[in-house]
C-alpha cells in the first residue's frame, strides 16, 4: 500500500474554498479566504506571528481551549467516514499518524479495532492527557505532544480531518510538503 492522506474537507468548506489535488505522490493546495476564522475561532490572525507562533502561546491557547471545552469541531465520537475507511483496511500493522488529533477519538477506534502503529499529535497537552484517560494501555511513545512541522517520522497513512482547517492559510503550502515528507 502506498502513502495515503485521508482528508476531509468538509469542516474547512462553509469556511473557506480548498482544493487538494494529489498527482504522483505530489500535494497541491489551492486555498481562497472568504473570512478569518477557522474551526469557529474567530481571528487567529492577532495570535500568529507570521509563519509560526511561539510555542508557549500555541501551546497555552489550543490548552485552554481544551480547558474549558471550547472546542466546537469536536463531535465526541469516531467521525463517520474515518471509521469506513477503517473498517475495510486489511493490515492492521500499517503506521498510522494522526496530527491536530485533540482528544482522540480516532485514534482510540484505530487501537480498539487492532491498530498499533497508530501515533497521535497535538499541541495541546491537555487534549493528550484526555486521550490517555480514555485509553490509558495507548503506548506513550506514539502520543507526541509537539508543533507538526517539527515531528519526524514515516507513516503510511495520515489521517486529516481538523487540523488543516485550524492552520493559518499562510501555513497551508508547508503542511502540504510535511504531510508529504511524513
Amino acid at each position: 500500500m502506498g502513502n495515503h492522506l485521508f482528508f476531509i474537507a468538509r469542516i474547512c468548506l462553509p469556511i473557506s474554498t480548498a482544493n487538494l489535488k494529489i498527482e504522483n505522490s505530489n500535494i497541491h493546495i489551492q486555498y481562497v479566504k472568504n473570512e478569518t476564522k477557522y474551526m469557529g475561532i474567530k481571528n487567529l490572525n492577532p495570535l500568529l506571528k507570521g509563519d509560526a507562533m511561539s510555542k508557549e502561546l500555541k501551546a497555552s491557547f489550543w490548552n485552554t481551549k481544551y480547558l474549558t471545552n471550547d472546542f466546537g469541531w469536536d463531535i465526541g465520537y469516531p467521525s463517520p467516514p474515518i471509521t469506513e475507511y477503517v473498517n475495510q483496511l486489511q493490515d492492521q500493522s500499517i503506521s498510522i499518524l494522526i496530527p491536530g488529533c485533540g482528544n482522540g477519538y480516532e485514534a482510540e477506534y484505530l487501537w480498539r479495532s487492532g491498530f498499533e502503529n497508530v501515533h497521535v499529535l497535538d499541541y495541546s497537552e491537555v487534549a493528550l492527557k484526555n486521550f490517555k484517560l480514555r485509553v490509558p494501555e495507548f503506548p506513550e511513545e506514539q502520543i507526541h505532544v509537539e508543533d507538526f512541522f517539527n515531528h519526524t517520522g514515516q507513516y503510511a497513512i495520515i489521517f486529516e480531518q481538523t487540523f488543516f482547517c485550524a492552520l493559518d492559510p499562510s501555513l497551508r503550502s508547508a503542511y502540504a510538503l510535511k504531510v508529504k515528507e511524513l
